[in-house]
């Protein structure tokens, strides 16, 4: 058997949460408007968004991990983004963690955290 977990995170902008993603190389899989935003990218992370016309970027809690199985996966991910005005939203660099992760952090235009993350080489 085999599980995929897609995370579903607010927003309070449709147009605006498309826009912030596109221009991270999401497309638009399906949208129900006032209700609910699909958005995939090529390389395999899907994200749903639920519409939340009452959010206020600042105090957003909601947040997501994307895995991948090695840490030059992330790597690649983050070279295609790191050079994109993300403003408001924003990316860290990647770092190596203690646990055996090379992870990075995207804020979007929301504020909801996206972690990447993926195994070091043992």
């Amino acid at each position: 058997m085999t599980a995929v977990t897609i995370p579903i995170l607010p927003s309070n902008d449709f147009n605006e949460t498309s826009r912030f993603f596109g221009a991270l190389g999401f497309g638009e899989v399906g949208r129900w408007p006032a209700a609910y935003l699909i958005l995939e990218h090529r390389a395999g992370i899907e994200l749903h968004f639920f519409s939340s016309p009452r959010l206020e970027a600042a105090s957003n809690d909601h947040g997501a991990y994307v895995r991948f199985p090695t840490a030059s996966e992330v790597d690649d991910l983050y070279a295609g983004w790191v050079g994109i005005d993300l403003s408001p939203g924003r990316l860290t660099d990647p770092s190596d963690t203690d646990y055996g992760l090379r992870e990075f952090a995207l804020l979007d235009s929301m504020l909801n955290l996206i972690r990447v993350g993926g195994h070091l080489p043992t």
